[in-house]
């Protein structure tokens, strides 16, 4: 009686298929790119450098990402040992910058030594039945030029040259 008992809740529970239920904490992947001169130098050059990324959240009304961190663990600008593959030793990353997108926010203004560029980047909720991955970038425009990501260089990142 035991073993059918064992044998019957097996065969049971191998025919239960649990309905995937959405992770409340799925989040865009985070926006990351690396800045260059014209010609092609990085211009984020330590974790410390004073790049200034805003947007408009009301007219008239500018909000500008960053953190206050009191022992220096949160920054924006990121460190990466470079290979010959990956030449960038700096890239600038933000989570809150793809969750503005998804909420209407999608223009930017990034300000460094005296120049702002401006950088378009859309985030949608493409696949919002999909327990793991709902979000896609539609589209990113830096300085209003189609910038995407190059597999080669920087696979997880954006590579943004200024033009002058």
């Amino acid at each position: 009686m035991k073993r059918l008992l064992i044998l019957l809740s097996a065969a049971l529970s191998s025919c239960y298929t649990a309905t995937p239920v959405p992770n409340g904490n799925d989040m865009p992947e985070q926006i990351r790119f690396v800045l260059l001169n014209a010609q092609g130098i990085p211009l984020l050059t330590s974790v410390s450098t004073p790049l200034v990324v805003a947007t408009q959240t009301a007219p008239g009304t500018l909000y500008t990402l960053g953190f206050e961190c009191q022992d220096g663990g949160c920054r924006m600008i990121n460190e990466f040992a470079p290979t010959a593959q990956y030449p960038y030793p700096f890239f600038y990353s933000s989570l809150e910058m793809a969750l503005f997108s998804v909420r209407g926010n999608k223009q930017w203004l990034l300000t460094l030594n005296g120049k702002t560029d401006t950088l378009y980047c859309d985030v949608q909720r493409t696949r919002p039945n999909d327990p793991l991955d709902q979000f896609d970038v539609v589209g990113v425009t830096f300085n209003g030029r189609p910038v995407s990501i190059d597999k080669t260089i920087m696979p997880w990142a954006y590579v943004l040259r200024r033009r002058h």
